[in-house]
C-alpha cells in the first residue's frame, strides 16, 4: 500500500538506514541501473539505484553541478541491509543519447559544458553512454548521468578524439572548461575562488562534512585552469 510522507530534496543527502523488504525492483533500467520503487514510512519514490563504491562521492558529483550553472539529476543516498545505494530522481522522458542523435547547437553547447565538467573534475569514461538525454515540450537537453568517480590522484583516460570532435570541434577545449566557472569580470582569479571555496565547502558539508577535503581537489584542479 503506498504511503504519503515527506516530498524528497533529492539535494543528496544520507536518507537513513531501512530493511530490506522496503525496496521492489521494476524490470525497465536506465542505462544498465535498476528502476526501484522504494517505500517506507518516510517517503515513497520510483527511482533509478545503482551500488557505488563511494555512494557519498557520486552524490557530491552531481550536486556540485549546481555551482557551476549546471542541471543535476538530483540524488540521495540510502542504506537498504547492508548496502548503501545512490538513488537517482526519474524521469519517464530520459532516454540514452544515441550516436547519431541529431543535435541542434544549443544541445551541442550544453554537451559541451557537460564535457568540461567532467574533465575539470576528472570524472572517467566520459563517451555518449555517460550521458541521458531528456526531451520535454519538443526540445532536448543532456544529463550527465554516468558519475562513477573521480580520479583524484592520476588522470583517467582521455574521452577519445572522435567524441570530442563530435562536440567541440575546433574550439579550445581548456578554454571552454574556462568559460564554465562563474567567475565576474571584475574578480581577480585568487579573489574569485576563495568564495568559490567556502560555496564548494558549503554544499560539501550539506552532504557529508567528512568530505570537506573534497573541496581542496575541485579548487586546485580549477586553479590550474586559471
Amino acid at each position: 500500500m503506498k504511503t504519503s510522507g515527506k516530498k524528497l530534496s533529492w539535494n543528496g543527502t544520507f536518507l537513513g538506514t531501512y530493511g530490506i523488504n522496503c525496496i521492489k525492483k521494476e524490470e525497465k533500467t536506465v542505462l544498465k541501473n535498476n528502476l526501484a520503487t522504494i517505500q517506507t514510512s518516510s517517503f515513497y519514490t520510483t527511482c533509478v539505484i545503482r551500488r557505488s563504491k563511494d555512494p557519498v562521492l557520486v552524490c557530491l558529483l552531481d550536486e556540485l553541478k549546481v555551482c557551476f550553472g549546471i542541471e543535476k539529476i538530483g540524488t540521495h543516498h540510502i542504506q537498504i541491509g547492508n548496502i548503501i545505494y545512490v538513488m537517482f530522481r526519474y524521469d519517464p522522458n530520459f532516454f540514452p543519447l544515441k550516436e547519431r542523435f541529431e543535435a541542434d547547437e544549443d544541445f551541442k553547447e550544453k554537451m559541451r559544458i557537460l564535457i568540461c565538467y567532467r574533465m575539470l573534475l576528472r570524472i572517467p569514461n566520459t563517451n555518449n553512454s555517460s550521458f541521458l538525454v531528456i526531451e520535454s515540450k519538443g526540445k532536448y537537453r543532456p544529463i550527465s548521468f554516468v558519475e562513477s568517480k573521480s580520479c583524484l590522484d592520476i588522470s583517467p583516460k582521455a574521452p577519445s578524439i572522435r567524441f570530442l570532435n563530435k562536440w567541440f570541434g575546433t574550439k579550445d577545449i581548456s578554454s571552454e572548461i574556462l568559460s564554465i566557472f562563474p567567475k565576474r569580470v571584475w574578480e581577480e582569479w585568487s579573489e574569485f575562488l576563495l568564495g568559490f571555496r567556502s560555496k564548494i565547502q558549503d554544499k560539501i558539508c550539506e552532504i557529508d562534512p567528512d568530505y570537506v577535503w573534497f573541496t581542496s581537489f575541485v579548487i586546485e584542479r580549477m586553479n590550474g585552469f586559471c
